[in-house]
């Protein structure tokens, strides 16, 4: 059981990362 709960909490991470990831590009776009 604690390793689902590690990969939950790793996809949930990276899911993060990627969002902020397109927020930053999309801010940098709009600076522009």
């Amino acid at each position: 059981m604690p390793e689902v709960v590690v990969v939950t909490e790793l996809t949930s991470a990276v899911n993060a990362g990627s969002s902020a990831r397109r927020t930053g590009a999309s801010i940098r776009l709009w600076n522009r």
